[in-house]
């Protein structure tokens, strides 16, 4: 109370007007939580975080059951490879031009529920796919790499949604949650999905793997309505310049920035020599140790 007193008294002294705490961030009783969290204050934020938790263990699950279901389907490495390839092929040609409708974009959160919409239409069909018994591998390429696409296009607006939600005091904080709620559902959601597999359906048999489509869909569909009460006002779109002007202005200062640079070559090379074991993880669990998704 004596320093409230003090710091009122300075502001009338010096004419500065005062700024008021917005009410989901005040702490209640005046104590303070453990500074990890600080972002979980915001209402807005665990709203966000909720839908974002939700649609990275989504994009988590796919990572595993359409490698899964490749391998039981063909018995082949090389189409694992291929099935990866497209979707890597369909992140790149989206990630980009994500970044610039990022920018252009009225109302991000639309633009972020819309791809969240597309992923659970893509994950269901997927489901009811195997459900018929009539799924080829390139059904599943199709559809691994319309939900990767959905992803890296939404990415960059999910990214710079984050300030507009917990403000900047608060970024550094929200995005190493952010970050860690990623690895966590990348984490925990394949093995789960492994889990759904073997004890869904028979041995052997791609049974299971219809429930684990069902389960994304049901993520992303949730992702989308918890996406609702996150209170984000209408911002102006960019200016109408060329979409492609834009474009090459960002590589071209990523490319001059020297903190920048090798900042995306790091990020690209984990990404290229990372992902390689996970793309080989099925058919390597199956050929190699003999385990079945439960055990991978």
């Amino acid at each position: 109370m004596r320093h409230d007193a003090r710091v009122t008294q300075t502001r009338e002294r010096t004419g500065t007007p005062a700024t008021p705490i917005p009410v989901d961030e005040a702490v209640a009783g005046g104590r303070r939580r453990f500074r990890t969290l600080d972002s979980f204050r915001i209402v807005s934020f665990r709203w966000f975080f909720s839908s974002m938790f939700a649609g990275f263990a989504a994009i988590g699950t796919q990572m595993f059951v359409a490698g899964w279901l490749t391998f039981e389907l063909t018995g082949s490495f090389a189409a694992l490879g291929v099935l990866h390839l497209a979707g890597g092929i369909t992140g790149l040609l989206t990630a980009l031009p994500g970044g610039v409708l990022a920018d252009k974009v009225k109302h991000r959160k639309r633009f972020i529920q819309t791809g969240q919409a597309a992923g659970a239409i893509a994950s269901l069909a997927m489901g009811l796919l195997v459900a018929s018994g009539n799924v080829q591998f390139w059904q599943i390429a199709v559809g691994a790499s319309l939900v990767s696409g959905a992803h890296t296009l939404t990415m960059p607006a999910r990214q710079a949604l984050t300030p507009s939600v917990v403000g900047m005091r608060h970024l550094t904080n929200a995005m190493a949650l952010y970050t860690t709620g990623q690895n966590a559902s990348f984490l925990l959601m394949p093995a789960f999905a492994g889990w759904m597999i073997g004890a869904l359906g028979p041995e052997g048999s791609i049974e299971g793997t219809q429930y684990v489509y069902y389960l994304m869909a049901a993520l992303y569909v949730g992702a989308l309505v918890l996406l609702f009460p996150v209170e984000i006002g209408a911002r102006a779109a960019a200016g109408s310049s060329r979409a492609l002007g834009q474009l090459a202005d960002g590589l071209r200062y990523v490319g001059r920035d020297p903190v920048l640079r090798p900042l995306l070559i790091y990020n690209a090379s984990v990404g290229l020599f990372w992902m390689t074991y996970m793309t080989l993880l099925p058919g390597y669990a199956k050929e190699v140790l003999g385990a079945g998704a439960g055990a991978l």
